[in-house]
């Protein structure tokens, strides 16, 4: 049903998450978000993830930017290299063997999990992360936070460094960076295979 509204919804779409971080809002634990993208030929044009803990309002438009709460984003330089970046990951959804390797050789300065994937791309654009990983996403998740990035000036991409293609049935995994230059440095460290031999990315 979702592919044939999809395929039938070419001339405009809304793509809304009611409650990101679901497991954080049945546990009443303060870290959820509304999340609603409005898309055509699977591209957003604008949209909008709310916070209502903490009263903030993500939102922009194709073009127009990416805004806080009437001030624009993002409202913190990123670093400039993986030992100084704070970074968010969702550890359930990597791999065994790339889940272990962040844990263990993490390249970043700091690392965080928060359960709300909508607001993890939001603190990117912000500047309040300076990376973000996953090993798998519903467009609903990142649908507004991938059009926040492009407008901040940053950069997202799958694992493999490839153009995140919008598809309403499949996860995909996500690489975000607050910059195209942080960005490519956190792909080259996650394709490496290895902490000491990164490669480029594709």
């Amino acid at each position: 049903q979702q592919a044939e509204i999809w395929a039938a919804a070419r001339g405009g779409l809304w793509a809304i998450d009611p409650i990101d971080g679901t497991t954080n809002f049945a546990n009443g634990i303060p870290m959820f978000s509304l999340s609603v993208a409005y898309m055509i030929e699977g591209i957003t044009r604008f949209g909008v993830v709310y916070d209502p803990i903490a009263d903030e309002a993500f939102y922009g438009a194709r073009g127009a930017g990416a805004w806080l709460n009437g001030k624009r984003l993002p409202q913190r330089k990123p670093a400039r290299e993986l030992s100084q970046a704070v970074a968010s990951a969702d550890f359930k959804r990597l791999s065994p063997q790339l889940a272990t390797r962040l844990a263990v050789h993490s390249p970043c300065f700091s690392l965080r999990s928060f359960g709300s994937s909508a607001l993890e791309w939001c603190f990117v654009a912000a500047g309040r992360l300076d990376l973000h990983l996953s090993g798998g996403q519903m467009l609903w998740d990142y649908a507004v936070g991938k059009l926040l990035i492009e407008e901040a000036g940053g950069a997202a991409s799958d694992l493999d460094g490839a153009h995140l293609e919008a598809d309403p049935l499949a996860k995909q995994g996500v690489a975000v960076g607050a910059s195209p230059q942080l960005h490519r440095q956190w792909l080259n460290w996650i394709r490496s295979g290895s902490t000491d031999t990164p490669i480029l990315p594709r």
